[in-house]
């Protein structure tokens, strides 16, 4: 019986770290809009679909369990780009903080043009927000329960 428990326990300390290691965040990268449309990123949701066919540089995170998720894209000099109708124009301080931080992303948002964006899918509590950097050059989004 003791040998019983002590495998019992030695298994499931030996399983805990695993399963916290797992996680459910998952990151991906893509080169354009076309190849994230085409991985399913946009069909998984992780992704807007509003996303523009120009935009470049695709980033993003994710966690399966919150739906929270962290998009970044770039957008060629000079384009014109207005943000989506379900997006309005927030103060920085109003918008729920990412819930991620990456390299790849700014961490204030300084200058940036920032919206507050009703709910993609209608209610799953997460807040969305957009930030335009100064140069229109690139766009984070992001979606956060915090």
């Amino acid at each position: 019986m003791r040998t019983r428990t002590l495998t019992l326990f030695a298994a499931t300390t030996l399983t805990l770290p695993l399963a916290a290691c797992s996680g459910a965040v998952q990151e991906a990268k893509y080169s354009s809009q076309i190849e994230a449309a085409k991985a399913g990123a946009m069909d998984q949701g992780w992704i807007p679909r509003w996303l523009p066919e120009e935009a470049s540089n695709i980033r993003e995170v994710h966690n399966l369990d919150s739906n929270e998720s962290l998009v970044s894209f770039t957008l060629p000099a000079q384009h014109q780009w207005a943000p989506p109708a379900a997006c309005q124009p927030a103060e920085a301080a109003q918008l729920p903080a990412p819930a991620f931080e990456r390299n790849w992303a700014p961490k204030k948002l300084d200058g940036y043009t920032t919206y507050a964006c009703a709910e993609p899918d209608g209610g799953s509590g997460v807040q969305h927000a957009l930030a335009i950097a100064p140069d229109r050059s690139s766009v984070l989004y992001w979606g956060s329960s915090r």
